[in-house]
């Protein structure tokens, strides 16, 4: 009742409606923040958003290393959502959340161990360390994914 209201006093065209969605972005979905390195964040953090995340990494040109930062919920399905990454990224900067329901980096560590992925990975106390260090790490042409929460996207920043 009240969109009807509203549009009798603002009409929206259909073309004003497809311009609007068209230029409508989403914080912390596959958000580019910076450049060289290329700092990408996403709040990914179920076997879906994942698996899309990973999809849209394959298909981004890369010259350098992947370095990941990842902060996630101890109740989600972490190592199913780790595996969508084992082959994309070359060093894993783990990150305990700062929650109740946040893994420790630990537990991030021994998942990804668990299953089968030997590539580099440090622990830090929490998302900003990680992104912190991360940083510090890469060079030109390097990318960072930011991926794993809210509380993970939030660190950036």
């Amino acid at each position: 009742q009240l969109v009807s209201l509203l549009d009798r006093q603002l009409p929206v065209s259909t073309e004003q409606l497809s311009i609007g969605l068209k230029a409508t972005t989403l914080a912390g979905r596959f958000e580019i923040r910076s450049d060289n390195p290329e700092l990408i964040i996403d709040v990914a953090h179920n076997p879906q958003a994942c698996a899309a995340l990973a999809g849209l990494l394959v298909d981004r040109p890369l010259s350098g290393r992947r370095l990941a930062v990842v902060g996630m919920n101890a109740d989600k399905e972490i190592p199913r959502c780790l595996g969508f990454f084992s082959g994309l990224i070359d060093h894993w900067y783990f990150a305990s959340l700062p929650s109740p329901r946040g893994a420790t980096a630990e537990q991030l560590h021994r998942y990804l161990r668990q299953a089968g992925c030997q590539r580099p990975a440090t622990l830090h106390t929490d998302p900003e360390s990680a992104l912190a260090a991360a940083r510090a790490d890469a060079s030109g042409g390097d990318q960072l994914v930011m991926f794993g929460s809210f509380l993970t996207a939030a660190a950036a920043g």
